[in-house]
């Protein structure tokens, strides 16, 4: 029996809407990407940005959910597996990390949205909470 983890969370804002797309077998995909802001001190102790882009995707109902609930800006958690796409181009061989998205969470609801409740978050298989339970949405 295998005791290997492949996992990884992050937070960050989406960089864009995510693009949902019907493949041959009947499958939906969601790509979207997020950035997560990173802050640190330099040599000469001043503050410094660091930003990295994590591409993710989302398969079927998990994806179909982001794509419902969560646009540009929005700040989210996921919990993913890391996974290696492999192709080749004009006989160069090339690879890209990316994420696919088991569980995620909204972080926060933009002004001017609505926030739906967790009984119709249930009935369409989401992982959207109540504001009231927004203390205990992230485990750290």
């Amino acid at each position: 029996m295998s005791r290997d983890i492949n996992r990884a969370e992050f937070s960050g804002r989406l960089t864009r809407d995510p693009e949902v797309r019907k493949i041959p077998s009947g499958s939906t995909v969601t790509n979207f990407s997020i950035a997560v802001n990173r802050s640190y001190k330099d040599k000469e102790d001043n503050w410094q940005e660091k930003v990295t882009f994590v591409e993710c995707v989302g398969w079927n109902g998990v994806g179909e959910s982001i794509a419902k609930y969560l646009r540009k800006g929005s700040s989210v958690y996921v919990v993913t597996e890391m996974t290696v796409d492999s192709w080749e181009k004009d006989g160069v061989k090339r690879t890209a990390n990316k994420f696919t998205v088991m569980d995620w969470r909204e972080l926060a609801v933009r002004k001017g949205e609505k926030k739906e409740s967790k009984a119709e978050a249930n009935k369409s298989n989401t992982n959207v909470d109540d504001e009231e339970d927004s203390d205990t949405e992230i485990p750290f």
